[in-house]
């Protein structure tokens, strides 16, 4: 199956925006095509009564990664393409992106705990040692409150045209066809839950030890990794034989 298109079992698009329905605690707003779910998320924000929010596309004509980099989307409802959206009351710290990036690994290992999942920091979820998902995490302060903003795109049943480096979910070995309505949904529930946690552990200045442990060994899966790290600071930065590099400097 490897390189070959694969026909979606389901619409990835229309089933996350079911699912985001049944979360009565969620904004949802959806849309067939637009500019990118950071940039229509930046512009919404949260209505009053709600604390979370979930912006979705089936399109994006100009999707983002870090820095000057796009994330392209394969074909209409292959992919998940969203923003996540979370209203805090105090300013979102440095340990926020390695907390959301652990939550989307974990999500991912729960889903399909037979699947070789890894992280690259700062923001991408590899399968195979090839990327299937990306983050794009932003904040801004709208009177009282902050918003942290986290970008998810996940190639789920094809890969954009031209990019070697990546891959799908669907694409790998003991899933292809397999994947399921189901498994989608577990996955949006663990995703959610965990995005929950890291959104209230994201005000604080340092990171849990358990979770500097299980970024460590997420990190240390990287089959491209060239030295393994030896620790995870408090602060986030990644601490290998030779040298220390801070999760912001990447």
């Amino acid at each position: 199956m490897k390189g070959k298109p694969m026909k979606p079992a389901f619409d990835v698009f229309e089933l996350s925006v079911t699912w985001a329905q049944q979360h009565s605690d969620l904004f949802l707003w959806a849309s067939e095509a637009t500019t990118s779910t950071n940039a229509e998320a930046k512009s919404t924000l949260l209505p009053i009564d709600k604390d979370q929010g979930l912006f979705l596309a089936r399109h994006q004509t100009q999707g983002r990664g870090r820095g000057t980099h796009s994330w392209l989307d394969a074909g209409e409802g292959s992919a998940l393409l969203s923003t996540w959206v979370f209203r805090l009351r105090q300013s979102p710290r440095h340990v926020t992106a390695p907390l959301f990036g652990l939550s989307l690994f974990n999500a991912a290992r729960r889903t399909w705990n037979n699947l070789p999942f890894s992280l690259k920091a700062p923001n991408d979820l590899l399968l195979n040692g090839k990327k299937i998902g990306g983050l794009l995490i932003e904040s801004l302060n709208h009177g009282p409150d902050y918003f942290v903003l986290v970008g998810l795109g996940v190639n789920v049943f094809a890969v954009p045209a031209g990019v070697e480096e990546a891959s799908a979910i669907a694409s790998s070995e003991g899933v292809g066809d397999a994947l399921s309505v189901n498994e989608w949904q577990d996955f949006l529930n663990h995703l959610y839950q965990d995005f929950l946690t890291a959104s209230e552990f994201c005000v604080e200045d340092n990171l849990h030890e358990h979770n500097r442990n299980e970024l460590m060994r997420a990190l240390n899966s990287n089959p491209h990794l060239h030295s393994p790290i030896i620790d995870v600071s408090a602060s986030g930065d990644l601490i290998f034989a030779e040298k220390k590099i801070s999760w912001q400097d990447l």
